[in-house]
């Protein structure tokens, strides 16, 4: 599921169903763990059609304002002490 959710970050238990190939019963348990272990979060407020996001893996490709992040208050000139 893990390499899956690298390809898409957007998933819901059919998607993961039919991707893997497992049983929907499989799918949901998978997706549970996941979600258990908070690799992936629900973000449909919703009991069913739920859909699930990798939310820190989508984090990597959002853009942060200057000033914030680990190495946003060096400029591009500036380097690490």
């Amino acid at each position: 599921l893990l390499d899956l959710l690298y390809q898409r970050p957007l998933v819901n238990a059919t998607v993961v169903q039919k991707s893997l190939p497992v049983s929907k019963a499989t799918a949901g348990s998978l997706i549970r763990q996941f979600e258990q272990l908070g690799i992936i979060e629900e973000i449909t407020g919703a009991r069913r059609r739920r859909r699930f996001r990798y939310s820190t893996y989508l984090a990597l490709f959002e853009e942060q304002p200057p000033g914030t992040g680990d190495a946003g208050s060096l400029s591009p000139t500036q380097s690490a002490p």
